[in-house]
């Protein structure tokens, strides 16, 4: 058992047996692990807040574990420190089977609800998934350019090095501002070369095949304002 005031309260034992096999037995209990004093560990993140609850019981073997029960996280908030699009009263539940578990989840992103459902596994140690997310009217803010409403209905399903996303995004309203370069600004020379050494370090140390299929739908109450130009925004 291991307890840190108000930070986490942890109880877990794991026994492995001496046969050829190596059975496990065991469990992993979490009390009340609040994660807003780990927003440190995440430079990543602004804003990280939430209480996660587990019982899991541990049982197979040491080379095809076998979990059991269900893990929880309650009130979750996020905020990235590149983007204020704050994702709220996060409720997400993990109940596993073996090596399988069932995901389920809400949010609430400005005055929008998003909802996500799917499996995720892990034969062999090979993780894969299929996951559904829907939302209706989610705000989501990309400074300075964009502030939109958006409802999206995706299926993802991913597996080692590959990522497929099918769907659509409806975008029913919403500003997005052009801006100007400022007096004396100039193109950068098409012989600059942008030197992104720590992008390149992760693209090589996890590189991803990314598939995606989504159709746009643009409603009529998105507004664009930039370089003179002040309208609306409607289409597919």
């Amino acid at each position: 058992a291991f307890t840190a005031g108000e930070i986490l309260q942890l109880h877990s034992h794991l026994n492995i047996g001496v046969a050829p096999t190596h059975p496990l037995t065991g469990s992993i209990k979490m009390q009340q692990i609040n994660l807003k004093p780990l927003q440190r560990l995440v430079p990543q993140l602004q804003t990280l807040q939430g209480l996660v609850n587990a019982d899991i019981a541990v049982a197979g073997s040491l080379h095809e574990p076998q979990f059991s029960g269900q893990l929880q996280l309650q009130d979750g908030e996020l905020i990235s420190t590149n983007n204020p699009t704050k994702i709220e009263q996060l409720q997400l539940q993990l109940a596993f089977a073996g090596q399988h578990a069932t995901l389920q989840g809400h949010w609430k992103m400005g005055e929008g609800t998003g909802e996500m459902q799917g499996d995720i596994r892990w034969p062999d140690g090979q993780f894969t998934g299929d996951l559904t997310l829907n939302g209706q009217a989610l705000t989501l803010i990309q400074p300075p350019l964009a502030i939109l409403k958006v409802s999206p209905k995706l299926q993802l399903h991913f597996a080692p090095q590959r990522l497929d996303v099918k769907g659509s995004v409806d975008i029913p309203s919403g500003n997005i501002s052009i801006m100007q370069l400022p007096d004396g600004g100039v193109s950068v020379s098409q012989d600059v070369v942008f030197d992104d050494a720590v992008a390149e370090a992760q693209a090589r140390a996890t590189p991803m095949a990314i598939s995606a299929d989504i159709g746009l739908n643009v409603g009529n109450k998105v507004a664009i304002d930039g370089y003179g130009l002040k309208g609306m925004l409607s289409g597919t």
